[in-house]
């Protein structure tokens, strides 16, 4: 067997076995394993440490078949020390009772009386036959598959960077009876923490890069409209395509309409160059990314064409749709004729001060301000409600713009690009409490048809986490799979594995947490602003937070026989556990520190940035390093 080189997956050395001939949905989500009840087999899996089955891959696999035996291989490995071997299709004979794992679209197929085809994006389908397992899905789905599996039999559990579950040791397991399928509720879910994630991790949080899907080739995949038209190429000849301020560009080209058709068949042009680049490497994105700049003084255009756009639709966005849709119109047209058979949407911005939809009310029914305005098949907005609430429901009253803002737009286009805030990004050292609102956001999405979801968290710290965000995001990446997992279920086994005897400790914490918060959201009206400053010691008390430190305590007695008998795991833990005390010790020492006397508040500090050093905690904000905090305190 010729395995495809992969470079950026290494798992522990295993290969696999074959013969020379051979080369190598919320949206209906059934995933509700914590409750469910599963049937076995006659056939053991596992029988007293030894195993009779075997891995079955294509004649010629995919490289998504080949990860998912590779990915079957080492996880299986580390349940039970065995390693399955892996075969060709060619080299089989099948009977129901053969014990194989058939991985993808072999040509025992038909057995399963399951099309490939069929199965959506992502989504995979598990289905055992007599003794055999046949696990289906489209390119990443049977990976997907794989781990799917893997939980049923070995409760298999991703969480966060190279932390998860999986029962060990297991000598007796009997094949499940399984006839089951899934897929996710979001077709593209991206990557918003910015943990520098390995490919083999990406592959078992079930998410991918947040830039990835879109074609790019030599800029940014964001506010990249100047990277498409530089000013520095095109500002002298025309002016008119760049909004008076110059901080935008000006998408009505100043009402010159000579120069308003040349801005648009330079932006088609760019973009069909772009679709060459990546089509001619065999890349077959999906999408282009058309995003206004990230400004925060002139937002947008104020010239007399632009100004007329706005009050007579209603909204500056109807500028971007009327620049686009001609221009998405002729983009599909030629590449029906040049790529048949491809699709790739153009994206633009719903930001700023092009949040709001051009919509209006008529008897009672949200209807375009101008049926012009709604969006070319090929042309999607990516929503971005920046001053939206994100502690509370999406429901919430104060959040009444962005509800607004996903209902609005859903009338203009077919599909929605989302872009979430999941963090306060001028303080990451401070709680920010969207566990209560996580699940309530994802199902409220779940009623569009949502392609691509970003919830952006501290994605570029490179930093270690504390107030929980650890847990918020594993949660993220279990509800853009799954909008109605059971999310007490979820975070008692995450506590458990990533706190392990001291879960309860830690459990204790974050209930006395979740608990105040809730009160600090109705009885201070407390702002969930993603950019809040604000914190007084009346939102966090001297007393809760010295309740919190000693859950902290006990969570670091209940670990301590762990430190002579298993020490690289009590290390684990102990870590995590500090990490979750530099929220508690930051607040006391900057809302408390008329508290302490000056000589043992110097020590907290000192105490302080050792442990947070010590740990990896490099940015205090979104645009601040650590020493922007030591220096403030003199340490």
């Amino acid at each position: 067997m010729k395995i495809k080189k992969i470079i950026s997956l290494l798992l522990s050395g295993i290969t696999l076995i074959c013969a020379a001939s051979c080369k190598l949905i919320c949206r209906n989500s059934n995933n509700q394993s914590s409750i469910e009840r599963i049937e076995y087999t006659e056939y053991k899996l596992v029988d007293n440490g030894m195993s009779e089955y075997k891995i079955v891959l294509p004649s010629e696999p995919s490289y998504d078949e080949e990860i998912a035996a590779l990915e079957m291989t080492e996880l299986f490995v580390e349940a039970t020390s065995i390693t399955l071997e892996t075969v060709c299709e060619s080299e089989i004979t099948y009977s129901n009772t053969a014990k194989l794992i058939f991985l993808g679209d072999t040509q025992y197929i038909e057995n399963a009386n399951v099309s490939v085809a069929s199965i959506p994006t992502d989504g995979f389908t598990l289905k055992t036959i007599g003794a055999n397992l046949f696990i289906l899905g489209k390119e990443r789905g049977v990976v997907y598959g794989v781990y799917e599996f893997l939980e049923k039999v070995f409760a298999f559990e991703y969480y966060v960077k190279n932390v998860y579950a999986l029962n060990k040791n297991v000598k007796e397991q009997y094949m499940p009876k399984l006839n089951i399928s899934d897929a996710p509720n979001v077709e593209y879910r991206a990557d918003a923490w910015g943990a520098e994630m390995s490919e083999q991790e990406l592959y078992r949080a079930r998410i991918r890069p947040f830039n990835e899907a879109f074609m790019a080739n030599g800029m940014y995949h964001i506010h990249n409209t100047f990277e498409w038209l530089p000013k520095a190429t095109y500002e002298n000849v025309h002016s008119n395509w760049y909004a008076d301020d110059g901080s935008q560009l000006c998408y009505t080209a100043h009402g010159d309409e000579t120069e308003l058709v040349a801005m648009q068949n330079e932006v088609l042009e760019k973009f069909q160059e772009q679709v060459n680049y990546y089509f001619g490497q065999g890349d077959y994105k999906k999408a282009i990314s058309f995003t206004q700049q990230d400004s925060t003084t002139g937002l947008w255009c104020t010239c007399a064409a632009c100004t007329n756009d706005k009050q007579t639709y209603g909204a500056a966005s109807a500028s971007i749709i009327r620049f686009l849709n001609p221009v998405a119109k002729q983009f599909k047209e030629w590449l029906e004729k040049t790529y048949p058979g491809h699709e790739v949407t153009i994206v633009f911005f719903a930001y700023q001060a092009s949040e709001k939809a051009p919509v209006k009310q008529a008897n009672g029914k949200l209807i375009p301000t101008d049926k012009g305005l709604v969006l070319e098949d090929n042309l999607a907005v990516w929503i971005a409600p920046i001053y939206g609430d994100y502690l509370r429901s999406v429901t919430d009253v104060k959040n009444t713009a962005m509800y607004n803002s996903f209902e609005n737009w859903s009338v203009l286009s077919k599909q929605l690009y989302v872009w979430g805030y999941d963090t306060n990004f001028s303080n990451y050292l401070m709680w920010y409490d969207t566990f209560d609102a996580l699940p309530d956001l994802y199902k409220y999405l779940n009623e569009f048809n949502v392609e691509y979801m970003f919830n952006q968290g501290q994605i570029y710290a490179w930093s270690n986490l504390t107030g929980f965000d650890a847990l918020k995001v594993a949660l993220n990446y279990k509800l853009m799979w799954d909008c109605n997992t059971d999310v007490e279920a979820f975070t008692n086994r995450f506590f458990e594995t990533w706190f392990g005897e001291a879960a309860q400790d830690m459990r204790n914490y974050y209930d006395s947490f979740i608990s105040w918060s809730k009160k600090l959201k109705i009885e201070q009206n407390y702002n969930g602003n993603i950019n809040f400053v604000g914190y007084t010691r009346l939102h966090y008390p001297l007393d809760k937070l010295k309740e919190w430190l000693g859950n902290i305590e006990s969570a670091y007695e209940s670990i301590e026989s762990l430190k002579t008998s298993n020490n690289a795991q009590y290390q684990n833990y102990y870590n995590r556990i500090l990490a979750e005390s530099i929220a508690v010790r930051y607040a006391l020492i900057t809302l408390h520190f008329t508290s302490y006397k000056q000589k043992e508040l110097l020590t907290m500090k000192q105490s302080f940035k050792e442990d947070a050093s010590a740990l990896g905690f490099v940015k205090f904000s979104e645009t601040k390093g650590m020493d922007f905090l030591y220096d403030t305190w003199g340490v």
